[in-house]
């Protein structure tokens, strides 16, 4: 038999679906008051009082407002496709020729001046330009 509400059990009612996360239904708040708050209450005495009706909706409009957020993927438009691919193909191989010959370049101008490729790929050494104490 189910005892009547106090205005103190239908604020704890409120404040355990405040709580509650994930979907939310009837069922499972009447199960969760009656587990977790030792109150054996019907679900449509619990679905006629408007308090606890009002929390129910507000609680299930936050809860679906996250999970329509959730399935909105932040999407990256689609790369805008060239005119003309057969040119665009072209002037990429161009530019990654000219790459390569400044890259061959900056390797011998390397090798002239005698530095190792272990030393041109990691950071230059910091040199401290303060005056000096002494």
């Amino acid at each position: 038999m189910s005892k009547h509400l106090t205005k103190q059990n239908i604020q704890d009612i409120i404040a355990l679906i405040g709580r509650m996360k994930g979907k939310i239904t009837w069922g499972k708040i009447t199960n969760s008051v009656n587990d977790k708050l030792n109150l054996p209450h019907a679900m449509l005495s619990l679905k006629n009082r408007p308090e606890i009706a009002e929390a129910y909706a507000a609680r299930r409009s936050v809860l679906d407002d996250l999970e329509k957020q959730k399935k909105k993927v932040a999407k990256a438009p689609a790369p805008q496709l060239p005119e003309n691919p057969p040119e665009h193909i072209e002037k990429l191989d161009e530019r990654i020729f000219a790459l390569e010959d400044r890259l061959h370049t900056v390797l011998y101008n390397a090798k002239v001046n005698g530095v190792d490729i272990v030393r041109m790929e990691r950071p230059p050494t910091p040199v401290d330009f303060s005056p000096s104490k002494g």
